[in-house]
């Protein structure tokens, strides 16, 4: 029986890219019932190495169920249903729970696996009743050019209509609309033009001011302002090139002050590598401050490797530990999830 090493990077197919690998070691979560109080849920976790491989396994709930039995010696948790189980080689392993929630509840469950040695999570899954999940579309700002493409256009249009109900008054305005009625028209079209032109300008270089940042401190944006694709627990949210999904966040109170963590996937969907950039990972508090993942502390929970070193190939899905310090004395807002500087990135919204 052999441990999974550590510093090995998940991969998985995506349709629009290249083949990846298969991983050396996943997971899936079917919920396969579902009672008046409860669900019944199968683990499985497969193993394409050549040797067995002991794992942890924990199944998480959206929302603290009330009882649940396991399989395998599964034992109940604060933070879910945990197994230590062993796999066979080039064999799948599967495991089952029966969960009781109170009141009204959702079927959708995650399950994470974590070597053993390391405690770095190598793979997440989520299951649910549903058909599947869906994936967050990416929102997008057009809203307010469009609006004032349509306050310029009835500006226009009263201009207009003003002109030619004056020139039943005005014989001489009259005349001049009606010889010169293209040039009017044109004037009005190159005035909307401009209008237009000049306010997405400085819409568009207000909101890249505001992107930038080169000083790296809290309290200044590093990203886009404005919309943004919501990120729920468990499901797949898009940013322009990078698929994000949020398996786990949590927040507890250690001696050293408040700690939160995020297991997190990050698949390329674009055709180009990318870069998983640590410092556009930010836990926003509610007056508008902002932090980093620790970079010392995010190490350690990846298992003593730096997922964020090397560029994420096209296709490929990594998941990693963010962990993150706030300050005991300020309310935590939103985690935001960028693959880019410029991009508008998904946000989870806390509390």
């Amino acid at each position: 029986m052999a441990t999974l090493a550590g510093g090995i990077l998940l991969a998985q197919p995506a349709s629009a890219n290249p083949e990846q690998p298969a991983p050396p070691i996943s997971i899936e979560v079917n919920a396969l019932t579902r009672t008046a109080s409860g669900t019944g849920y199968v683990v499985t976790v497969h193993n394409n190495l050549e040797v067995a491989q002991q794992v942890e396994v924990i199944q998480r709930f959206v929302q603290t169920p009330s009882a649940a039995t396991a399989s395998d010696a599964g034992q109940l948790q604060p933070e879910g249903i945990t197994w230590l189980v062993e796999v066979p080689p080039q064999q799948p392993r599967a495991i089952s729970s029966d969960v009781t929630f109170n009141g009204s509840f959702t079927t959708r469950s995650t399950a994470c696996i974590r070597d053993v040695t390391t405690k770095r999570t190598l793979d997440c899954a989520t299951g649910d009743l549903a058909v599947g999940a869906t994936e967050a579309g990416a929102g997008t700002n057009w809203i307010p050019l469009a609006l004032l493409v349509i306050a310029v256009g009835l500006g226009a249009g009263g201009v207009l209509w003003i002109l030619r109900r004056r020139s039943r008054w005005v014989p001489a305005l009259k005349s001049f609309v009606g010889e010169h009625r293209d040039v009017v028209v044109g004037w009005v079209a190159a005035f909307a033009v401009v209008v237009i032109s000049a306010s997405a300008f400085l819409y568009l270089t207000g909101r890249a001011r505001s992107a930038v940042d080169l000083q790296d401190q809290p309290g200044q944006a590093m990203g886009w302002s404005g919309q943004q694709t919501a990120l729920t627990l468990g499901l797949p949210a898009s940013s322009d090139k990078v698929e994000f999904t949020l398996y786990h966040w949590a927040c507890q109170q250690l001696d050293a002050g408040p700690q939160c963590l995020a297991t997190v996937a990050f698949r390329n969907t674009s055709k180009t590598p990318q870069q998983w950039v640590p410092r556009l990972q930010r836990l926003q508090y509610a007056d508008g401050d902002w932090i980093g993942a620790d970079p010392v502390l995010s190490f350690v929970a990846n298992g003593s490797s730096d997922l964020f070193a090397a560029p994420v190939a096209a296709g490929e899905r990594r998941v990693a530990t963010l962990v993150y310090q706030p300050a005991k004395d300020k309310a935590l807002s939103r985690l935001e999830l960028r693959d880019g500087a410029f991009s508008r990135g998904v946000a989870f919204r806390i509390g």
